[in-house]
């Protein structure tokens, strides 16, 4: 009898550990339904991060008076295998090439409907092994050489994606988003959310995957949705999605399956918030939640990296002079190890809207204030 109590007890155990994992530092992992899940109260290395990010160099300003370095709403960037940097000159239609100290080397693109042209609005750019670019805009996929000549180009099917990121497995990750900050009392979008936000596409445009649900919010019969969120993919193949709104960072497999999710103690109350605004004949409902991530990318080994706030960050309250003072203040780096423990933060102190890794590169990326791009190199102490 004893030794049966024993092997159940043993059994208990091993089952315990297995699915209910405890870490040290306030960290915390479950298995559930076979998804890892990570709770990070603090960070693992407490107020001595291991890693560090070292300034590089800085391309672009608001006062350069070369043409070539006069970025304007440039949203990504992206480097070839000798160390060139692309950024994506969105709003003026055309990428900018660098080699690996700034130096300008070439314009690709322009605005127009002939090869190599861009008759939308560039949203994203990436790179294969080959070298050559990737870009989407509101209403197809480009590629090109890395010297600009256009090889193929395909449009997508049905609506715009609200951004896109290209996988180094020479597939598309889009996130559709048909929403507004204020909506009309009465509206609801309930009919058109029935889709997955995120889609998952081969080079021909069709579709592979979909996955991820809208996240509906309803207030007062007025429907917003919560989930917009960021891409990224990572050494593996991984696609990493984070939420702006939501306290979750998600790890899928190649073929969409969910793999990891993770949360970590904010800043903020993220709790949906809406506000009751009337303006003449308008009435409508503006949605006030602070935001939970600005923006994040994956490094070469796998390590997350998000850009989130340290302190609540309500734009539609602020002067453009305390928008420019929250973004040099406001905003920390978390960094994350392959299992999602969390590692630890550091202050940023640049002015910027996007961030994009390049293997062991972070590009902070200001379109609106300082028109520039910043390269930092990922620094082991």
């Amino acid at each position: 009898m004893k030794a049966i109590i024993k092997i159940f007890t043993l059994a208990f155990v091993l089952i315990h550990l297995v699915f209910y994992v405890p870490l040290t530092h306030a960290q915390k992992v479950e298995i559930i339904e076979g998804v890892r899940v990570v709770h990070n109260e603090k960070p693992k290395w407490g107020n001595n991060p291991k890693l560090e990010i070292e300034f590089v160099q800085k391309i672009g300003d608001l006062d350069a008076l070369d043409e070539n370095f006069q970025l304007y709403r440039h949203r990504d960037v992206t480097r070839d295998k000798s160390g060139n940097i692309y950024i994506l000159d969105s709003g003026n239609y055309r990428i900018q090439k660098y080699d690996a100290k700034g130096k300008y080397l070439k314009t690709i693109g322009r605005k127009g409907q002939g090869p190599s042209e861009f008759n939308g609005r560039p949203l994203s750019l990436g790179s294969d092994t080959e070298d050559n670019l990737y870009v989407t805009t509101s209403s197809m996929l480009q590629v090109l050489t890395s010297e600009g000549r256009e090889l193929r180009r395909v449009r997508f099917r049905g609506s715009s994606p609200h951004s896109t990121k290209y996988l180094t497995n020479s597939q598309l990750v889009a996130f559709y988003e048909d929403t507004k900050s204020s909506l009309r009392k009465g509206e609801s979008k309930e009919k058109e959310m029935q889709d997955k936000v995120v889609k998952l596409y081969d080079l021909e445009m069709n579709l592979v995957h979909q996955f991820i649900d809208p996240g509906i919010y309803t207030y007062k019969g007025n429907s917003e949705v919560i989930r917009s969120c960021f891409l990224a993919d990572g050494p593996d193949g991984s696609i990493y999605v984070t939420y702006r709104h939501l306290n979750s960072i998600e790890k899928y497999s190649p073929d969409a399956k969910l793999l990891m999710k993770i949360d970590r103690k904010l800043e903020v109350d993220i709790t949906p918030k809406f506000e009751e605004i009337k303006i003449q004949d308008y009435e409508g409902i503006n949605w006030i939640t602070p935001p939970a991530t600005m923006h994040f990318g994956v490094d070469d080994k796998g390590r997350i990296w998000v850009l989130t706030y340290a302190k609540p960050f309500l734009p539609s309250k602020m002067k453009s002079d305390e928008i420019a003072e929250f973004l040099k203040t406001g905003l920390k780096l978390e960094v994350f190890d392959t299992d999602g423990i969390l590692l630890g933060a550091m202050p940023v102190g640049i002015i910027m809207e996007y961030m994009k890794i390049c293997g062991d590169r972070i590009y902070f990326i200001d379109p609106v204030i300082t028109y520039a791009v910043y390269e930092y190199k990922i620094v082991e102490k």
